[in-house]
C-alpha cells in the first residue's frame, strides 16, 4: 500500500471503523435508509401480488379428439 498501513493493523482497523461510523451518520442524516426500506417493501409487496395473481390465472381448456373437454395446465404455471 502507498500509505504503509499494513505495518500498523490497529490504525488500519481504526480508520475502517471511523469510515463505517461516518457512513452510518451520513445515511441517517440524509434519510437514505428510509428510501431503501421503502424500496424493499414495495418490491416485496409486488412479488407477493404477482405470486397471488399467478395462482388465480385460469387453466387452458382443450378438446380431446372424442369431443370431451379437459383442462390442461398452462406451461408457465408452476
Amino acid at each position: 500500500e502507498k500509505w504503509g498501513l499494513e505495518q500498523y493493523p490497529s490504525v488500519r482497523h481504526s480508520l475502517i471503523r471511523i469510515a463505517q461510523c461516518a457512513t452510518a451518520v451520513l445515511l441517517y442524516c440524509s434519510s437514505v435508509q428510509m428510501a431503501f426500506f421503502c424500496a424493499i417493501a414495495v418490491s416485496y409487496i409486488v412479488t407477493l401480488l404477482h405470486a397471488s395473481l399467478r395462482k388465480l390465472s385460469p387453466l387452458k381448456q382443450s378438446t380431446r379428439p372424442d369431443g370431451s373437454k379437459w383442462f390442461q395446465q398452462n406451461k408457465h404455471r408452476s
